[in-house]
């Protein structure tokens, strides 16, 4: 147990620290292509972006989560699982080629913006392939080779795009970029995964491999944060300006909210071979620790992302983007949900019970772009922001509802309490200081103050199963 807890510190150490250099790099992006292009070009790029994710899902469809825990459960199994996934992908991957020009042409947007989508399909197709490396990774609990290989993507994305950008090429040639990162990181993954199995092709593919991994689309689903969908149903609804100010929020509550995906998928791993190993009793242990660790990074993520929203959106967008940080401030509920939904699922996810995850998130998806349908026309912005929130809310009360036989919930009852408690101090805080003109003190203390309760409270201790020969003797 001792061994599976240093691997998980190790991978989530390594997952985490290139995450974090990667979503800085990619938020330094948006914020140039707001800077230099204005909120419009924005909300184009990100109806780009949001079209090739759609692509991304639809060539994985769950084969990437599938193999994970596959391969984790049965690591003998892992070279004849590759090929049967790889050959499934490759069919998905060209139909998705034989449908990208009807959907381009079909779409309402300017030129520019289609031929955009047309490159950023192409990118995330790439990049499909690279997910079924990734998978092998993080079975093998070997997290630092998917590091390298998202690594190199987003050098080459960020750095490419910027250059064109300050070149003063058009908007387009973020695609020609987009497409080069995701063969970089293709070509990176597929040398570093051979370190772990052979890879190899079955083809044509079986319908098996598809049907099995239907249960788990939904984590290829959330991965891409629902491709986008959002964005896209508000470009039907208003104009591409404000899909940009709204581009402009989700990327980075997006970008944060990944954090808590990547550790989900870190930990899932050891998460599997407890429940097949451990008995009822140590899971349940080992499901209470992660979930009191989840409700304690879901407050301290909502409790920064409050605190720090008006700098970041000034420091990132400039200026004409400030006004926009009370709707990222709105956005530290849709984190806090967020971070929460990902440990229960991961949990849930672990036990055997991915259905259930699969019915929550589509039902989190189809509310979330309903009530932007419903909100988004009266409110701007704003009711996109709040859909988000409520989505999330959703899917964290379904899930909740689901994980009770799987930790031990008393324990988890005075946790509930001093998070309820550390939050309200941390917004009474921070309204006191903005209110008496200390500006600087607001962005510092109120999550410090956060951290300093937790801690008092006691609530950032650690309980973790016995080992394995000790539950034996």
């Amino acid at each position: 147990m001792r061994r599976s807890v240093l691997l998980v510190g190790r991978n989530l150490s390594m997952l985490m620290g290139s995450h974090v250099l990667n979503r800085l790099l990619y938020v330094a992006l948006v914020g140039v292509i707001g800077r230099r292009l204005g909120a419009e070009i924005l909300g184009g790029y990100a109806i780009a972006v949001a079209v090739g994710s759609g692509f991304l899902f639809a060539a994985d469809f769950g084969l990437s989560p599938l193999l994970t825990r596959e391969v984790a459960a049965r690591p003998g199994d892992a070279r004849r699982g590759y090929a049967r996934a790889m050959g499934a992908k490759l069919a998905a991957s060209g139909i998705a080629l034989l449908v990208l020009p009807l959907l381009v042409a079909l779409l309402p947007y300017q030129d520019w913006v289609r031929e955009l989508c047309a490159w950023m399909a192409l990118a995330a197709l790439l990049e499909s392939f690279s997910q079924l490396n990734n998978a092998v990774c993080r079975a093998k609990q070997r997290m630092e080779l998917e590091a390298i290989a998202a690594t190199t993507q987003a050098v080459v994305v960020v750095g490419g795009s910027t250059l064109a950008l300050f070149a003063g090429l058009p908007p387009v040639a973020l695609g020609w970029v987009a497409a080069a990162g995701s063969a970089a990181e293709l070509v990176v993954s597929l040398v570093l995964v051979r370190r772990l199995v052979q890879p190899g092709i079955e083809f044509p593919p079986q319908w098996e491999t598809v049907r099995a991994a239907s249960p788990y689309a939904v984590s290829s689903l959330n991965a891409v944060a629902f491709f986008q969908a959002e964005i896209l149903v508000l470009s039907f609804l208003m104009k591409q300006e404000q899909v940009g100010q709204f581009a402009a929020v989700f990327r980075l509550i997006q970008g944060a909210g990944y954090l808590a995906i990547l550790a989900a998928n870190s930990i899932l791993p050891a998460l599997t071979i407890a429940h097949t190993t451990y008995s009822r009793e140590r899971f349940q242990r080992a499901g209470t620790s992660l979930l009191r660790a989840g409700l304690l990074a879901s407050g301290a993520v909502a409790a920064l992302t409050w605190s720090l929203a008006g700098p970041v959106m000034a420091t990132v967008y400039g200026k004409a983007f400030a006004g926009l940080a009370p709707l990222l401030r709105l956005g530290a509920a849709y984190l806090f949900f967020k971070y929460l939904s990902e440990t229960l699922s991961t949990l849930l996810v672990a036990a055997g019970r991915p259905v259930l995850i699969a019915v929550s998130r589509v039902l989190g998806a189809g509310l979330s772009w309903v009530l932007i349908g419903l909100m988004a026309p009266r409110l701007g912005v704003l009711g996109a922001v709040l859909a988000l929130v409520t989505s999330e809310l959703v899917v964290a009360v379904v899930q909740a509802r689901r994980v009770g036989q799987f930790v031990q919930a008393e324990i988890l009852v005075p946790t509930t309490g001093w998070l309820v408690a550390g939050l309200l101090a941390t917004l009474l805080l921070w309204s006191y200081l903005q209110d008496s003109g200390s500006l600087l003190l607001a962005i510092a203390l109120p999550p410090l103050a956060f951290g300093a309760l937790m801690a008092f409270s006691g609530q950032l201790k650690l309980d973790l199963p016995a080992p394995l020969d000790e539950e034996a003797s």
